[in-house]
């Protein structure tokens, strides 16, 4: 989740995805709310969040942006997400 030195910026459209962003993100366990790098994957937020809120490990999650999953090797700028945007984090394993 840091920037790594040097690193070239890469844009897309008008989204810079060398930037942070707040995303705050409803899970089984509550709300979580916190700052990941735009280049981020799915995949590395959800295992962020399973860990912050201790949520089953084992398990399998899902994150929902308007109730359509994201796919979990995409990059979170890929989705146009903006400061303070709502996902959904679902368990799709054992929790359901």
């Amino acid at each position: 989740m840091t920037d790594t030195p040097g690193a070239q910026r890469v844009t897309t459209g008008n989204i810079n995805t060398n930037n942070k962003i707040t995303l705050k993100i409803t899970t089984p366990a509550g709300v979580y709310e916190g700052s990941f790098v735009l280049t981020d994957t799915v995949d590395e937020t959800i295992s962020i969040v399973v860990r912050e809120k201790r949520l089953a490990d084992g398990d399998a999650f899902t994150l929902s942006l308007n109730g359509t999953a994201m796919s979990g090797g995409r990059r979170l700028w890929e989705f146009g997400l903006e400061d303070g945007a709502v996902l959904d984090l679902m368990a799709s394993g054992s929790a359901v």
